[in-house]
C-alpha cells in the first residue's frame, strides 16, 4: 500500500465517525489562510446533545490555493538558498478532515490534510556571479500528505468570526519537469520526497 492509499484510508476512517443523527447543530464556514487559500468548511457534532461552546466535532474543509505569482526565482539571498515560500508560486486544492474540541469561545482542531498543487515556472541559476551560468526554467507538481494542528480564537467574543493559526508537517512528493536550459527546450523529469513544515494564519467566518 503506497502513501496515497494509506492517507486516503485514514481520511475514510475519520469520515466513518460522522454520526447518523445529531444534524441539528451542523455549521458551515468560509475561511482564508495564508498563503492565498480560500476554503469552505462543514462540521458535524459528535454527540446528539451539545452546545456551541462545549462540544466535539468532526470537520471537513475543502480549499483552493491561488498562486501569488506567475513565475518565481527558485533561490534567494547571497548564498542561493532555496526559497522557503515555494508554494506561493503554486495553485491547486487542499482537503482536510479533522477532530475539533471547543474550549469556551476558542477551539483546537487536529487535521489530516492532503494538498495537490502545481507550480508556475521557476527560474534557477546555479551560479549567479557568472554570465555563463546555466539558467534552468522548470515547473513542479506537489502531492502533500500531512498533519495540521489549528487553533482558533474568537474575535470580539463572537461565535461567528475567529482568528486562526496553525502548524503542519507534510511528506511532500515533488515531480519536476524541466522546460529549458539557457533558452533551449528540454523535457527532463525527476521526482523527490521531502518533509516540509508549514505555518499559517487566517480568518474563519461561520455562516450558521
Amino acid at each position: 500500500m503506497n502513501v496515497r492509499q494509506i492517507f486516503v484510508a485514514q481520511i475514510l476512517t475519520c469520515l466513518t465517525c460522522l454520526p447518523a443523527q445529531a444534524q441539528t447543530d451542523n455549521r458551515v464556514a468560509l475561511g482564508y489562510n495564508t498563503f492565498n487559500e480560500v476554503y469552505v468548511g462543514y462540521e458535524f457534532p459528535v454527540q446528539e446533545e451539545s452546545t456551541i461552546h462545549r462540544e466535539t466535532r468532526i470537520g471537513v474543509q475543502l480549499g483552493y490555493q491561488f498562486a501569488m505569482s506567475s513565475d518565481a526565482d527558485y533561490t534567494w539571498g547571497p548564498f542561493e538558498m532555496t526559497t522557503p515560500f515555494l508554494t506561493n508560486n503554486a495553485y491547486g486544492v487542499r482537503v482536510r478532515v479533522g477532530y475539533k474540541l471547543h474550549f469556551g469561545k476558542s477551539f483546537a482542531t487536529l487535521f489530516l490534510e492532503y494538498e495537490n498543487l502545481k507550480s508556475n515556472p521557476f527560474t534557477h541559476s546555479t551560479y549567479s556571479g557568472s554570465r555563463f551560468a546555466p539558467i534552468y526554467i522548470f515547473k513542479e507538481a506537489y502531492q502533500k500528505y500531512g498533519i495540521r494542528i489549528m487553533n482558533a480564537t474568537s474575535i470580539g467574543g463572537s461565535t461567528s468570526v475567529y482568528l486562526t493559526y496553525s502548524a503542519a508537517l507534510f511528506l511532500v512528493q515533488t515531480h519536476r519537469t524541466d522546460i529549458s536550459l539557457n533558452g533551449t527546450p528540454i523535457t527532463t523529469e525527476s521526482d523527490i520526497q521531502t518533509v516540509s513544515p508549514q505555518i499559517t494564519i487566517g480568518l474563519m467566518f461561520y455562516l450558521f
